[in-house]
């Protein structure tokens, strides 16, 4: 999930730098690609350094697009968090719960022989339809 959300954020950079280096084309010199991504992650994450602005009010625009979007997707990414925490703890719960079932360390076989013995393989089923849906 991690991984993804850098993912994200990189593609809305390089996205953003790609767009400020094809309007630069008619300033001289023109700057390189690699100073257009600094440029684009000092905007995107709203650090702005103040060594690099932009010069026509296009860029500018795209500019303070970029800042806005940078602060709704670190919105997004914090607003998730929580989300993401409360599926774990309940993911968390069912483990538990399968632990002092199935044994500790947790094992399928000791969960079918235990329920086998106690003649509650439907108890078992039920546990396993239910752990299947709330998974999903």
């Amino acid at each position: 999930m991690v991984l993804l959300i850098i993912t994200w954020a990189l593609g809305l950079i390089l996205g953003f730098s790609l767009l400020q280096w094809g309007l630069d084309t008619g300033s001289d010199p023109r700057p390189n690609l690699t100073s257009q991504l600094y440029t684009s992650g000092l905007t995107f994450f709203t650090v702005g350094f103040g060594d690099v602005s932009p010069r026509t009010s296009l860029a500018k625009l795209i500019a303070v697009a970029e800042a806005g979007t940078g602060f709704g997707f670190i919105a997004v990414v914090i607003g998730y968090l929580p989300v993401l925490y409360q599926l774990y703890a309940r993911r968390e719960i069912h483990v538990m719960q399968l632990d002092a079932r199935a044994g500790s360390p947790p094992c399928a076989l000791t969960l079918l022989c235990r329920h086998a013995q106690a003649d509650a393989k439907d108890e078992l089923a039920a546990l396993l339809r239910r752990a299947i849906a709330e998974s999903w």
